[in-house]
């Protein structure tokens, strides 16, 4: 229904087979997900697409990577946010190569060695805020 039956694009519910979710991002332009992001982003950038959603207070930690014109959008929650959004990228050829660029480049920024290190910092700053209190080993 938001898409107006566009050839296009296709919303193809949840797909959980490896092989499958594979295959479709190699075939794809973008990840669209109109609800809940959570993982998928991650593996979205991992293969250098960009993330197109909506605005929400219920998403994961995993927007965080998602910025808006830079390797992805969120566009508005409102009637018509998600279709126009979607049509906007569709219609846009450099939009969409610009996108996919930030996408390849929030990939080299997400290795695990980044993520252990922002850990370690978010561990570090909660305890700073704490007054300094140290983490005690329980006994085993």
């Amino acid at each position: 229904r938001e898409a107006g039956g566009a050839a296009w694009c296709h919303f193809l519910g949840p797909v959980h087979d490896v092989e499958r979710i594979s295959h479709l991002y190699r075939a794809s332009d973008a990840l669209a997900i109109p609800g809940y992001v959570g993982l998928a982003v991650n593996r979205a950038f991992a293969h250098g697409m960009p993330v197109i959603t909506v605005a929400s207070a219920l998403h994961s930690p995993e927007i965080d990577y998602v910025e808006d014109g830079v390797n992805g959008l969120i566009l508005p929650a409102s009637d018509g946010g998600l279709r126009a959004g979607l049509r906007g990228f569709a219609e846009d050829e450099a939009l969409r190569r610009h996108l996919a660029q930030g996408a390849l480049a929030t990939r080299d920024k997400l290795d695990l060695g980044r993520m252990v290190a922002a850990f370690d910092d978010g561990v570090a700053a909660a305890l700073a805020r704490t007054g300094g209190a140290s983490l005690k080993a329980r006994p085993a």
